[in-house]
């Protein structure tokens, strides 16, 4: 009896509730309350790296309406978003060329939240594509991006791998830095904040910009696409406020990062494990390339670039040409 009594009781106060819900000031009834959805849980995963960087800002300002993970350099992001294990990915191009094939056009890249920021390192004197003969370039992952890009401009440089250049492919960014730290690699190829560290702790130089390398292979309006900010299809198509909202964070958070907030946006990436040294960040930050882009604009330089990494080897995009659904278009 006391059970049943309890239940009942619950029901009276929860039908008070929604009671004072559903009328207006004016004593009406709002029958708008009885179709609302709640907001949808939005967590986004990326690495901190340059990829991530925006990411910071939400982490600081913004943790009110998403969950931010970072994740190390080894972590495949696209597969946690292919496993439903997040809302939104920052991955590369081609992990999220793969996704959309894998997912048969499940996932739509929503901005492009990062140009160039591809750096080719070394203790040597290199000016040109043709001066890393005889290299030993070590590159984060065998298939990745970066090495479509590396070995793009291995060819244009009729420079062919295993012979008149060694490629050595380590399984993370994290682990080619060290390779460069403790003095086993002589050359290899980074990002940031990877790249600002091994230049403030050794004699390496940064001597070919690689991003700007593989950009010249292409047509004039080439720029290269190094990351996307990526959802699935689904959460697009039933969340539209929310996609929107989104990509006005992202544009707020990028613009962040500017010269004009240099010292603060710097202590921002320590806070949040970017870099160990403020001045490191701040001087690093115009090499980061964040940006976002969207619609068109995006669709664009997207394309280009896939592309040309297609014609560089298919299984680059999952072995198919991602169509025009690939990029969300408001």
């Amino acid at each position: 009896m006391k059970r049943l009594f309890a239940v009942l009781l619950c029901a009276v106060m929860l039908f008070g509730l929604a009671s004072c819900k559903v009328r207006k000031t004016d004593g009406s009834f709002d029958a708008s309350v009885l179709t609302e959805k709640p907001a949808p849980e939005i967590t986004v995963t990326c690495h901190t790296d340059n990829t991530g960087i925006a990411f910071a800002y939400f982490k600081e300002k913004l943790s009110d309406d998403y969950t931010i993970s970072f994740t190390g350099a080894s972590t495949d992001v696209a597969a946690l978003l292919k496993a439903e294990k997040t809302t939104v990915a920052v991955c590369s191009l081609t992990q999220a060329a793969e996704l959309y094939n894998s997912t048969g056009g499940g996932a739509q890249i929503l901005c492009v939240n990062t140009l160039g920021g591809i750096y080719i390192l070394s203790k040597n004197i290199i000016r040109t594509g043709k001066d890393l003969v005889d290299e030993n370039i070590y590159v984060a992952g065998e298939g990745s991006q970066t090495d479509y890009m590396l070995r793009s401009l291995l060819d244009e440089n009729s420079l062919t791998t295993g012979a008149d250049v060694q490629i050595t492919y380590m399984p993370d960014e994290a682990q080619t830095m060290s390779a460069a730290l403790d003095g086993t690699a002589q050359t290899v190829v980074l990002t940031e904040p990877y790249a600002s560290k091994v230049l403030a702790a050794t004699d390496f130089k940064t001597v070919l910009n690689l991003s700007e390398e593989w950009a010249a292979l292409g047509s004039e309006d080439m720029q290269a696409v190094c990351s996307c900010v990526v959802a699935t299809r689904d959460f697009v198509n039933n969340n539209p406020d929310e996609v929107e909202k989104l990509l006005d964070d992202i544009r707020t958070a990028t613009a962040f990062f500017s010269q004009d907030n240099s010292t603060r946006a710097a202590e921002m990436l320590v806070k949040n494990n970017f870099y160990n040294d403020a001045a490191v960040a701040e001087t690093a930050l115009s090499d980061c390339g964040a940006v976002c882009l969207t619609g068109k604009e995006m669709r664009t330089l997207v394309n280009l670039n896939v592309s040309a990494l297609y014609t560089a080897d298919p299984a680059s995009m999952g072995g198919n040409l991602p169509d025009d659904g690939f990029c969300y278009i408001q």
